[in-house]
C-alpha cells in the first residue's frame, strides 16, 4: 500500500508533537532499512477510546499472554513455541515462522467476518503467510499471497483477493467479510476491493483452524493481534471505527454487548451486558443481538 508521506517524516512529526504536548507514546522498534525504499501510504489512526463491539462477534482472541477466547469456549492452544510481544494493543501472539501456530476449533461458518491487527516479519513469500485457516477441505481461510495481497479461501478448491497489497512491516488493520455471495476486502479500515463469490463453506471433517498457519504447514512470520470472528458481515461503518479505536483498541472489562436472553419460556428479552459475562450467556442458549 502506497502513502503521501515517508514512514519517517511521519513518525518525526509524530514523537515531536508527542514531546510538545507531553503525551504518552509507546517505542516501537525501527523499521529495516530497505523496508521504505520509496513513500509509503500508511495511515496510522490516533489512540482514542475503545470501540464498544459490534453485534454478531463469536469469538475473540485477544493473545494477551494466552490463547483464551473470551467470548466463548473457543479457547487455543499455542503449538511449537509460539508466545507473545508487544502489540497493537497490549500483547500480541509472535509467530517466528518456521513452525509456530496457534491451534483453535472449529468455525464453520457461511457468513461471517474475520479481521485483526497484523504486523509481517517478511514479504514476498513463495508461498502463503496465513492468518487465519481451516485445516481441512471446505473450509474457509485469510492469508497473505504471495503477491502480498490478502486473500479468501474454500480452502483446497478456489479463492477470491484484494486488489491492494501490505508491502511494509508496520502494523496494518485487515478484515474480510462475507455474506453468501461476495467477499469484501478491508485494509486499515477502508474498502479495498470485493469480489463475488458463491460458495458454501463446509469443513469436510468438521476439522480445527489454526492462527497463523494451515495446521502444520504454511506459516506466518510476525505478530497477530485481537484476532476476531463474527457470524455476520459487518458494515464498513464498523470496520472503519475498529481501526479508527488504534491501540485503545475493543472494550473488554467495561465494553457492553446487546444479547436476547432466552430463559426457555416466551419471555425472551433483549439485556445489555458485560463483555466479559458473555461466555456464560451463550453456553445457556442466548444469542447476541437483539431480541426479534
Amino acid at each position: 500500500m502506497k502513502i503521501s508521506y515517508t514512514f519517517r517524516t511521519v513518525i518525526g512529526l509524530f514523537l515531536t508533537s508527542a514531546f510538545l504536548t507531553g503525551c504518552h507514546v509507546r517505542e516501537q522498534p525501527a523499521a529495516p532499512e530497505n523496508a521504505f525504499s520509496e513513500p509509503t501510504n500508511v495511515s496510522l489512526p490516533k489512540p482514542g477510546k475503545c470501540v464498544t463491539p459490534p453485534s454478531g462477534l463469536v469469538s475473540w482472541w485477544p493473545g494477551d499472554g494466552n490463547a483464551v477466547d473470551i467470548v466463548d469456549n473457543n479457547h487455543g492452544a499455542l503449538q511449537n513455541g509460539a508466545t507473545f510481544a508487544p502489540g497493537m494493543v497490549e500483547l500480541a501472539f509472535s509467530l517466528d515462522g518456521t513452525d509456530d501456530y496457534v491451534s483453535i476449533p472449529n468455525l464453520d461458518m457461511n457468513v461471517f467476518s474475520f479481521e485483526a491487527w497484523v504486523k509481517r516479519d517478511r514479504i514476498d513469500v513463495p508461498g502463503f503467510d496465513r492468518l487465519l485457516m481451516s485445516v481441512d477441505c471446505g473450509g474457509w481461510g485469510v492469508y497473505f499471497d504471495g503477491d502480498n495481497s490478502v486473500r479468501l479461501t474454500y480452502t483446497c478448491y478456489s479463492n477470491v483477493g484484494s486488489g491492494g497489497t501490505v508491502t511494509d512491516f508496520e502494523w496494518h488493520h485487515i478484515a474480510v467479510t462475507y455474506d453468501g455471495f461476495t467477499a469484501y476486502f478491508y485494509l486499515d479500515g477502508t474498502l479495498d476491493s470485493s469480489s463475488p463469490y458463491g460458495v458454501s463453506f463446509n469443513s469436510q471433517n468438521g476439522g480445527n483452524y489454526s492462527i497463523g498457519s494451515r495446521g502444520a504447514s504454511e506459516f506466518f512470520k510476525g505478530l497477530i493481534d485481537e484476532v476476531r470472528v463474527y457470524d455476520r458481515a459487518l458494515s464498513g461503518a464498523e470496520i472503519q471505527a475498529i481501526f479508527a479505536a488504534g491501540s485503545a483498541g475493543m472494550c473488554k472489562d467495561d465494553g457492553k454487548v446487546t444479547i436476547c436472553h432466552k430463559p426457555g419460556t416466551p419471555a425472551q428479552k433483549t439485556m445489555v451486558i458485560p463483555i466479559q459475562a458473555l461466555a456464560a450467556h451463550l453456553g445457556h442458549g442466548d444469542v447476541i443481538g437483539p431480541c426479534p
